[in-house]
C-alpha cells in the first residue's frame, strides 16, 4: 500500500526532524543539568505540538490579511485612475461639442 504524503505535511515532517536535530546538538553541547530540562522540553513539544501549529496558521493569517491589504489598495488605486479618465474624457467631449 503506498501512502501518498500532502505537501503540508511532509513540511510539518521535515519541520519536526529539524527542530529535533537542532535539539539534540545543543544538548551534546549543555552542562546536565540543561540536558535534563532540554529534555522535558522535547518531551513537552512531543506531547504538545500544537504550538507549533498555531504559530504557523497565525504566521499564514498575518500573511493571508497582509495580501488582502495589498490588494485592496491595487483595486482602490485602479478605481481612482478609472474616474480620471473617465472625467477627462468627459471634459473633451464637452469642449468638442
Amino acid at each position: 500500500q503506498i501512502r501518498v504524503r500532502s505537501e503540508s505535511e511532509r513540511q510539518r515532517e521535515d519541520e519536526q526532524s529539524y527542530y529535533a536535530a537542532q535539539r539534540q546538538m545543543a544538548a551534546q553541547r549543555a552542562p546536565p543539568q540543561q540536558q535534563q530540562q532540554q529534555q522535558q522540553q522535547q518531551q513537552e513539544q512531543i506531547s504538545h505540538p500544537v504550538g507549533i501549529r498555531s504559530l504557523m496558521s497565525k504566521f499564514v493569517l498575518v500573511v493571508f490579511e497582509f495580501v488582502a491589504d495589498a490588494i485592496i489598495v491595487d483595486v482602490v488605486l485602479e478605481m481612482k485612475k478609472k474616474k480620471k479618465k473617465k472625467r477627462k474624457e468627459g471634459y473633451t467631449h464637452a469642449i468638442i461639442c
